[in-house]
């Protein structure tokens, strides 16, 4: 598989708050990592690739932040989400 990121990554393991923008349905997750302009996460449920997003990690005092989806995988029991983000 071709990588895509232009960044190191950092592995944060923290809640993160996640609200889809268009049907406002908001849901925790936890995060897997972070880089300068990406983050993936861990999703009890799915969403869209493209979809727009706020996401907020918890306990690291940052405000809101803009989030494209542009990649969902299936594991056990959720889905990885990976996407850019934008402050």
């Amino acid at each position: 598989m071709y990588e895509q990121r232009q960044h190191p990554r950092s592995s944060i393991h923290t809640a993160v708050e996640v609200i889809d923008i268009e049907s406002g349905v908001d849901f925790r997750a936890e995060t897997i990592d972070v880089s300068p302009h990406g983050l993936s996460f861990r999703a009890p449920m799915e969403p869209a690739v493209g979809a727009e997003m706020e996401v907020t990690l918890s306990n690291v005092g940052n405000p809101p932040a803009h989030f494209t989806v542009t990649r969902v995988e299936p594991v056990g029991n959720g889905f990885n989400v990976a996407g850019v983000l934008k402050p």
